[in-house]
C-alpha cells in the first residue's frame, strides 16, 4: 500500500495493482481515500476497483465515490447517488443528487430535497430547497432557512434572506432579526439599511440597537 501511494502519480496501473492486492489480503485501509487522486482524474481502472471492492460490499458508499467525481463526471456521479439512495442512504445522497440536477430539473430536485429532509437532513437540504423556491414561495423559503439556521447552517443567511427582505417579507425580516441581529446586535445596522425604504418605522430602533452595541 505505501509503495502504491508513492508511485501513483508516475505509474497508476501498478499502483492500482498494489492497492488491490493489499486490500484483498486484509490491509485495513480506506480504498476510496487511497485511490482519490486517480478517482478525481476519472481513471477507469480506479473507478472499477472502487466499485468492485468498496461499493459492492457497501452500496451506500456509492455516495462517497460520487462526491469525489461529481465535478468531472456529472452523469456518473448522478448514477452513483441513485445507487446509494436505492441502498437506503437518502439523507445526504438525495440532497447531493438534487444539487447536481437542480438547474436542468428543478421539479425533480425539489422532490429530492424534500426526500432528504424527511430522511433527517436539517442542515443542507432545507437551505438548498429554500434557495430553489424563494422566488415563488418566499414564506416557505424563510421557514426552510430557519430550519437550516437552527441546525447551524447560517453562514450565508444574510444573503439568502436579502431578496425576500427587499420585497418586504415580514417573516424574512423577523428571521434576520432573530438569527443575525440576535447573535450580534451590531448587525441591526445592516438590517436597518436593508429595510429603510420599505419599513421606515423600524429603522430608527434598529440603528439605536446597533449604536448601543458599540
Amino acid at each position: 500500500r505505501e509503495l502504491a501511494i508513492r508511485i501513483m502519480e508516475d505509474d497508476a496501473g501498478r499502483a492500482i495493482d498494489l492497492l488491490e492486492r493489499a486490500f484483498r489480503t486484509g490491509n485495513d485501509c480506506d480504498l476510496l481515500a487511497d485511490l482519490k487522486p486517480l478517482l478525481l482524474s476519472l481513471n477507469k481502472r480506479a473507478i472499477q476497483l472502487a466499485d468492485d471492492q468498496v461499493i459492492s460490499r457497501d452500496p451506500k458508499r456509492a455516495s462517497d465515490l460520487a462526491a469525489l467525481i461529481k465535478d468531472n463526471d456529472k452523469t456518473l456521479a448522478a448514477g452513483l447517488y441513485e445507487r446509494a439512495m436505492a441502498a437506503g442512504e437518502t439523507r445526504y445522497a438525495a440532497n447531493n443528487l438534487a444539487n447536481l440536477i437542480a438547474a436542468e430539473e428543478p421539479e425533480r430536485a425539489r422532490g429530492l430535497y424534500e426526500q432528504a429532509i424527511r430522511a433527517g437532513d436539517e442542515y443542507y437540504a432545507p437551505r438548498n430547497l429554500a434557495l430553489l423556491v424563494i422566488a415563488d414561495d418566499p414564506d416557505r423559503a424563510v421557514d426552510l432557512l430557519e430550519i437550516a439556521a437552527k441546525s447551524g447552517n447560517k453562514g450565508n443567511l444574510c444573503a439568502d434572506l436579502e431578496p425576500a427582505i427587499k420585497e418586504g417579507n415580514l417573516k424574512a425580516v423577523g428571521l434576520y432579526e432573530r438569527e443575525i441581529v440576535g447573535d450580534d446586535e451590531k448587525r441591526a445596522n445592516d438590517l436597518a439599511n436593508l429595510i429603510k425604504a420599505i419599513m421606515p418605522e423600524k429603522v430608527e430602533g434598529l440603528y439605536r440597537r446597533a449604536i448601543a452595541a458599540g
